[in-house]
């Protein structure tokens, strides 16, 4: 019986070709990442309130892990195919709900560092999705990625200064991904709906406006700005 197993085994081995084979050897190493996040993040969690930075950084690997397999989707040319279009969503939708799950304890108080980290690789992933320019579901991938970043400004003004001191290559990073995404935000506006367009007017305000500010302690008023007007 052993015999047979191993013969079927090798036979199986023999006939699988070399691509079909890699194609498992992939599956296998996603899984046993995937697998071992989540091993580890049941542990945390069921180690109680001692654990819960532990647990939230796995909640944070673990959204990034689905973030990479929804790029590796997209870098296969897969995002316009009915079966894997499906797949793609899915994994769009388990990375946010663990950065959702890791926001939970790193505040923007406590933790800014790993808050507006967080808002950046949500809005990074939707700019990523965003597709053609002319596509619908491209502005609303700007809206919400634009949304995201926003979201930077409920880190306090003192905390942010305190933060921008401490971290002056971060907060950079922070704002020259904020005005990317507002500069191609508004791109994708003029081309579906004009550059005379009421939104494409408001967004290169907007952008102007980001262009005179220096770092994120400006952030509320460009919040602001822009919750006047979709509100």
């Amino acid at each position: 019986m052993l015999g047979m197993r191993l013969a079927n085994d090798v036979t199986e081995e023999v006939l699988t070709s070399p691509s079909e084979r890699k194609r498992r050897e992939e599956r296998s190493k996603k899984n046993s990442a995937e697998d071992s996040i989540c091993m580890a993040l049941t542990l945390f969690e069921s180690l109680g309130k001692s654990f819960k930075q532990q647990a939230a950084s796995a909640h944070f690997q673990l959204g990034c892990y689905h973030r990479n397999c929804s790029l590796k989707l997209l870098e296969l040319g897969h995002k316009k195919r009915d079966s894997s279009e499906g797949v793609l969503e899915q994994y769009v939708s388990l990375a946010k709900r663990s950065w959702q799950s890791a926001l939970e304890f790193y505040g923007p108080q406590a933790h800014p560092h790993m808050y507006l980290t967080i808002l950046m690789e949500r809005s990074d992933l939707l700019l990523r999705l965003s597709g053609p320019a002319m596509q619908e579901s491209s502005l609303s991938y700007m809206h919400e990625a634009l949304s995201y970043m926003l979201e930077g400004q409920h880190v306090s003004d003192e905390a942010s200064e305190n933060f921008r001191i401490q971290n002056p290559d971060f907060c950079i990073k922070f704002w020259r991904q904020f005005q990317e995404i507002l500069k191609n935000f508004l791109a994708r506006t003029i081309s579906y709906s004009g550059k005379k367009s009421a939104d494409a007017a408001k967004l290169t305000e907007l952008y102007r406006k980001s262009l005179q500010f220096t770092d994120k302690t400006r952030l509320s008023a460009l919040h602001d700005m822009y919750a006047s007007w979709t509100s």
